[in-house]
């Protein structure tokens, strides 16, 4: 094989180890938008493979070449061919340490004294023959000594290994496989190169290493994503549905306070849905009802109440009619509903807070706007809170309190629809209307309290 074809194959070799190189650093930074240590350890350690690669093309390409110029430019380029061939090592050694949480200070001493006792040989080499020497044609030869160069990449090559395979590492036997390939390729490469002299593999088995480690380690990466995904998914499903029982487990105590069971909340719950479906159904308030509000109104719903808890017993559970003084303490249970829902759910879904509170503040204002607390009227009145009202006075009607019976179903409906235009939105009493035989169901399902 001519001196040309050979340099022609090591400049191939290593443009080929300059892309593959390219594309996994590329790789990293344009796809990977969730970046840790780790990755961007890994694109450094491809950055210098990339260096060593382009520093070796550089060689082959002024080699040979007697231009005074070109040979400064030869003896510079293999200097840092060498330099960055040890620095490969210390960097995927440091690299794989990171990668398994091993940061012995053992193997950090290791990694030091390997570096500075290459770059001794490197710098001798600047006075006098000992890795290698370029002859007076400007062409490379390795001298005496360059297999001390191999033993410092032997014993850091040793130490990732040792890493790899350490018990405490708990990743698959195929991902610690893709790591060995970095044990096994550049030993293969340069037995191959010493064996057949004139042919630069040892770029190429280092970049294919990597190649190898990069898919593995995307592929357990993505694994791992959606395992994670799916663990937090199930987090926040359990951490939904306890904070749902607590919230009915507290809607629950309140209303207790001044009723006989707690189902008001859980009935009331069931006709917001409902009404608010039937609405969506009939084309109305489209830009509101969506299917996400829809959900969030039914969830918010069973603390529209809340705010009673600031309401003595003795007001909340008065048979008689309230004075007027004791009629300002229990208008107030809208305005504290809406400070207790932001403080106790601060932390929670923003929608759904907005939604609690929306809720708790207005669901006794009436649509002619003598409701409370702020004597607000027709659509300026939340849609959470109308339809909440509907489902809450049909509710309180049939339910017995301790200032009043329970009335029938029927004459529940008289009243809603007498209050159609004053107290309520017009346009949700016929609906609620329709819905009578489910609000019959719900009612035999959770108790009517009759």
């Amino acid at each position: 094989m001519t001196k040309e074809i050979l340099s022609a194959i090591n400049k191939c070799l290593d443009l080929y180890s300059c892309f593959i190189a390219c594309f996994i650093i590329f790789s990293i930074y344009i796809n990977n938008k969730n970046k840790t240590k780790i990755d961007k350890l890994f694109a450094l350690t491809c950055l210098v493979d990339f260096l060593l690669a382009l520093f070796d093309f550089i060689s082959i390409q002024f080699e040979s070449d007697l231009h005074p110029s070109y040979y400064y430019i030869m003896k510079i380029s293999v200097f840092l061919f060498y330099t960055f061939g040890i620095i490969i090592y210390n960097v995927y050694t440091y690299f794989v340490c990171k990668f398994f949480n091993n940061e012995n200070k053992l193997f950090l001493k290791i990694n030091i004294g390997c570096f500075i006792g290459y770059m001794i040989g490197v710098v001798i080499n600047q006075f006098m023959p000992f890795y290698y020497y370029l002859d007076q044609f400007n062409v490379y030869h390795r001298f005496t000594y360059y297999p001390v160069s191999l033993f410092f990449q032997f014993i850091l090559l040793l130490v990732s290994l040792y890493v790899t395979f350490s018990p405490k590492n708990k990743i698959s036997f195929s991902q610690k496989l893709s790591f060995v390939s970095f044990f096994i390729f550049p030993i293969l490469m340069h037995g191959i190169q010493i064996a057949f002299y004139g042919i630069s593999l040892i770029n190429v088995g280092i970049t294919l290493s990597f190649f190898i480690i990069f898919i593995n380690f995307n592929n357990n990466l993505e694994k791992s994503v959606n395992d994670k995904q799916i663990q937090l998914k199930n987090s926040e499903d359990e951490i939904v549905a306890i904070q749902n029982n607590t919230i009915m487990s507290l809607s629950n105590l309140v209303e207790n306070r001044d009723s006989d069971t707690g189902n008001h909340v859980k009935r009331t719950s069931i006709y917001v849905k409902i009404l608010a479906k039937k609405a969506q159904e009939k084309g109305l308030y489209p830009n509101i009802l969506s299917e996400k509000y829809i959900s969030l109104i039914t969830e918010a719903a069973p603390l529209h109440d809340i705010g009673k808890i600031v309401v003595p017993d003795s007001i909340l559970k008065k048979p008689e009619k309230l004075t007027d003084e004791e009629f300002e303490t229990m208008k107030k249970h809208t305005s504290e509903g809406k400070r207790i829902v932001y403080d106790v759910l601060s932390m929670g879904n923003k929608d759904y807070v907005n939604m609690a509170a929306e809720i708790a503040t207005s669901h006794h204002e009436k649509w002619n706007g003598s409701g409370y607390p702020y004597g607000i009227s027709g659509e300026n009145i939340p849609l959470s809170a109308r339809i909440m009202a509907v489902a809450d006075v049909f509710d309180a009607l049939v339910s017995p309190r301790c200032y009043k019976p329970a009335f029938t179903v029927d004459k529940a409906f008289e009243i809603l629809i007498k209050d159609s235009g004053t107290h309520f939105d017009p346009n949700l009493i016929p609906l609620f209307i329709e819905l009578k035989p489910q609000i019959g169901k719900i009612m035999e399902l959770y108790g009517s309290d009759l």
